[in-house]
């Protein structure tokens, strides 16, 4: 794995990304008692150059017209007035988002170390979390093709550091007609044997009073790393098997940050500094689809 991880970041000194991965679910009782910008009223990130692209052979198409790259920064709200912000946000499956309550003051909390949320609503979409939607289609005169991420070219950093930043999640959600695979969650720094890491994380229903939003349960959320979906790499998993010539897929790419992640926090005391803040901080993100010809020619 450590080779794995030399090699991922000697690539990384590219522009370019890519990102996708498959969720897996367990439940597990329990209260979230870490993470959380602790006292901030509007935690978050902005975001700066941020992007999905694909190879030849893969054909993109978003608002009904054809792309090489999709500008995500075209789709989210960014102006003088209201610039985009990630908000602190929580998904255990990588679909239901909550995002979570700011207060004016803190006497509107009986505990100010009590987290509340809410469920994302559409006006919530590209203004406090990121949601795009577009298709993906192969372009190859070759039969069926297997689509992986180019993880060489897949990344979440900050921009004036180029640290990476591992509260930020990635879910990719595949519909197509014969058949869609689970929602994948993908974030970087996942660096077990397995190619995964599990967090505690809010979404589904049970896990926040529906009244007042205050998280009372956690869910587990498995996140896997962008290697484990490459076709560089021994024992990874296509993203989507076998998409026969001229076949469409939906893709749902949703980004937010995770509340639940044990780097999203405003004090980290074993920094050097002491201090270690994700608020604030500018993110550069990047997608990359890869396709190949599947050796199986049959859906």
């Amino acid at each position: 794995m450590k080779s794995v991880n030399n090699e991922k970041n000697k690539k990384r000194s590219k522009l370019i990304i890519a990102v996708i991965a498959i969720v897996e679910l367990s439940v597990i009782a329990g209260l979230i008692t870490w993470a959380w910008i602790e006292g901030s009223v509007s935690p978050g990130l902005k975001g700066n150059n941020l992007q999905i692209a694909s190879s030849p052979g893969l054909i993109m198409s978003i608002d009904n017209r054809q792309t090489d790259v999709i500008n995500i920064n075209d789709y989210i709200l960014d102006r003088p007035d209201a610039p985009f912000v990630l908000a602190e946000a929580s998904s255990n499956d990588g679909r239901n988002i909550v995002i979570r309550k700011t207060f004016d003051d803190d006497t509107q909390q009986t505990n100010i170390n009590d987290v509340y949320v809410y469920p994302a609503v559409s006006a919530d979409e590209n203004v406090k979390f990121i949601d795009i939607r577009f298709k993906l289609r192969s372009d190859y005169d070759i039969g069926y093709q297997n689509v992986w991420l180019d993880s060489s070219r897949c990344f979440i950093k900050e921009r004036e550091t180029e640290n990476e930043l591992e509260a930020i999640r990635i879910s990719v959600t595949v519909t197509r007609e014969s058949g869609s695979p689970p929602t994948a969650i993908f974030a970087e720094n996942v660096t077990t044997d397995s190619s995964m890491r599990t967090i505690n994380a809010v979404g589904d229903p049970g896990t926040y009073d529906e009244v007042t939003g205050k998280i009372i349960a956690s869910r587990s959320q498995v996140v896997n790393s962008f290697e484990s979906y490459d076709s560089s790499y021994t024992g990874s998993t296509p993203l989507i098997r076998n998409l026969a010539n001229g076949e469409e897929a939906n893709i749902e790419v949703r980004i937010w940050l995770e509340g639940g992640d044990p780097s999203c926090i405003d004090y980290d005391d074993t920094a050097i500094s002491g201090y270690n803040s994700i608020a604030g901080k500018n993110l550069d993100l990047s997608i990359f689809f890869k396709s190949e010809a599947a050796a199986n020619q049959n859906p």
